[in-house]
């Protein structure tokens, strides 16, 4: 389908131009359906000026956003919202959806916590906020479920479905392509190829897309063989320039009026607008508060706030140190390598990393794979996303001991959405059987464990940890063994023992200072390890002090703490005082992790009240 058409619609007082309409103006998607294209491209600069002041401030997904602010618009134009139903995949970008949609007042407070917008839809927040979502690829899945519905109910509504070609590694995408075209569904999808997904985009699909992209669409030679997505059943639209509102309007009220699954595929720009986030995309998809001018890090140029290496680039880096001596070591990572800090291991190693696209189950299972020829593969994914490989790391990697290691960055309270935070994988870990979870307490235990996981080679490991800024230690100069399954008893006490795994051992440790001042002795144990526990260790000191604190930033229902009561039944220890701190069951809200953590009462004071309760000394 060509454009050669030019859409012009008079403003709301019918001459066109005359009261010209502006972004204030602008409270919903009606309001938007009264302007002329000239007044959709002065709206829209608008809007990415909005974003751009509002993300230096704040912080968000900005360059994911900037590249979609024509397309949003042109969508809710078109198509009859909220009646006709837009779902957004992984819902990042839907940030000028937000504005557009009655929060133009509001948008200031993205991610000001408590009480601001979240970075993601969620649903409910908004009438036009219809499926949460913050993973890839799922968006697919349910825009059909939306489609199917209407069908069902004889609905007089279309589905929409905005994916990026980043969210098409993922493979249930292809599972939701599979069944739309099996079943003719009647669905809109707008393929947004920015050709990144959080970094640069990998694999066939994406070279695919982008021979795709270079095409006309008067091609007769593509028209002849025809696309991987008419083959699949669908009507193929494009390539479309994303930011030309005469070209996507023309296409999306074309598109809208016929029937069954057909796809438009959007040729957009990451960070569109800014030349230093054009220039680097993949920084510039998401970025803490910025100074507008220069793209600086504000965190960089506050003098009091000292710059430390990364959490997760102290990982990387004793990888690194590892793969110069061992050839057999190879990196993973699931469209996470800037995220992960990969991109080190990657430039270091090219031929010896891989990233798979958002496909953390292909992941673990090539993982598997690679550690059953005697390869030392190392998959860096995120705790909330690599909940996604479970069964593969039950099904394909545990029941044949293949040494698999995993490597759990963002495993925390880390307060920018449920989707986002790891307080799961001490749970969903523990329950397979013949893994090791593991969780440093520090940047510099962290270090060690990374060679301990590259060095067990009985079974499948995984070491937990937050993502973000260090604290600055120093790290040892050369590795040190960690035994596997061992402790460390940090302090002894007589009054009560702090049993606490990974970051949250360090509140332990302050606990105890604080306690000490209280006449309260306080043993600390660095427990290490969820699974195996050291068992010898725990039970000796909660034997000596019959009370015991344990914390853990993971959910309680089958976590650390829920480790250790197993451990005291197996044992017949009945007289013990145990109270268990940590993350409460339910989805963790949008907020400032030191208040989610104030909330669930696992902060440091938290553990001291509860300590001076438990020993009668408050």
């Amino acid at each position: 389908m060509t454009s050669t058409m030019s859409v012009s619609k008079p403003n709301a007082n019918g001459n066109g131009h005359a009261n010209k309409i502006t972004l204030k103006d602008i409270n919903s998607p009606k309001d938007l359906r009264a302007c002329s294209v000239e007044e959709l491209t002065s709206i829209a600069e608008e809007v990415r000026q909005l974003l751009i002041t509002t993300c230096a401030a704040n912080g968000g997904h900005i360059g994911a956003n900037l590249g979609v602010v024509e397309l949003t618009m042109a969508i809710h134009y078109v198509f009859n919202t909220p009646k006709d139903k837009v779902i957004f995949d992984t819902s990042h970008q839907a940030y000028t959806h937000k504005i557009i949609t009655g929060r133009r007042e509001q948008f200031p407070t993205l991610c000001k916590y408590p009480g601001g917008l979240s970075r993601f839809i969620v649903r409910g927040e908004n009438e036009y906020d219809l499926f949460s979502a913050g993973h890839a690829s799922t968006g697919l899945s349910a825009a059909m479920g939306f489609a199917e519905a209407a069908k069902h109910k004889e609905a007089d509504y279309q589905t929409v479905c905005v994916v990026g070609d980043g969210a098409l590694t993922g493979g249930m995408a292809y599972e939701a392509l599979n069944n739309m075209g099996y079943n003719q569904t009647d669905i809109n999808i707008i393929l947004n190829d920015n050709k990144m997904g959080i970094s640069h985009n990998v694999g066939a699909m994406f070279e695919y897309l982008k021979r795709l992209s270079e095409v006309s669409t008067d091609d007769r030679a593509r028209r002849a063989i025809g696309t991987i997505f008419e083959k699949l059943g669908f009507k193929y639209y494009g390539p479309v320039k994303g930011h030309d509102f005469n070209e996507l309007i023309h296409h999306l009220e074309e598109m809208k009026h016929i029937k069954g699954p057909k796809i438009l595929h959007v040729l957009t720009d990451k960070g569109l607008g800014v030349d230093y986030m054009e220039n680097d995309k993949a920084t510039w998809h998401e970025h803490a508060a910025f100074d507008i001018p220069t793209g600086i890090a504000k965190a960089k140029l506050d003098p009091t706030k000292p710059v430390h290496p990364s959490i997760e680039s102290i990982a990387t880096s004793a990888l690194i140190k590892l793969a110069e001596k061992d050839k057999t070591i190879v990196g993973l990572t699931a469209a996470m390598a800037a995220g992960t800090g990969m991109v080190k291991f990657g430039e270091k190693f090219p031929d010896r990393f891989y990233d798979v696209g958002i496909a953390e189950e292909h992941a673990i299972t090539f993982s598997a794979g690679l550690a059953a020829e005697g390869m030392k593969p190392v998959a860096n994914i995120y705790s909330p996303f690599m909940q996604r490989a479970f069964d593969q790391i039950m099904h394909d990697v545990a029941s044949m001991h293949l040494p698999v290691r995993m490597l759990l960055p963002k495993a925390a309270i880390t307060g920018d959405g449920w989707t986002q935070g790891g307080i799961l994988d001490l749970s969903y870990l523990r329950i397979i059987p013949n893994v090791v979870v593991a969780a440093p307490m520090n940047e510099n235990e962290l270090y060690h464990m990374v060679k301990m996981a590259v060095d067990y080679d009985k079974g499948p490991i995984a070491v937990r940890f937050p993502k973000g800024t260090g604290s600055g230690m120093a790290i040892d100069a050369e590795f040190k063994t960690i035994p596997i399954g061992k402790a460390e008893v940090l302090k002894e006490g007589k009054d009560i023992t702090l049993l606490a795994i990974g970051w949250p051992v360090q509140d332990a440790v302050k606990a105890a200072a604080e306690l000490e001042k209280k006449g309260i002795s306080a043993t600390v144990i660095n427990a290490r390890f969820a699974k195996p526990l050291d068992e010898e260790t725990i039970l000796k000191h909660v034997k000596q002090t019959g009370k015991v604190i344990t914390i853990e930033e993971n959910t309680l229902i089958g976590g650390f703490g829920s480790a250790v009561l197993e451990c005291l039944e197996r044992h017949g220890i009945k007289n013990v005082d145990v109270k268990r701190l940590g993350a409460a069951d339910g989805y963790i809200p949008f907020d400032t992790p030191a208040n989610i953590k104030k909330s669930f009462g696992m902060a440091m004071d938290d553990i001291v009240k509860q300590a001076e309760k438990m020993t009668g000394k408050h």
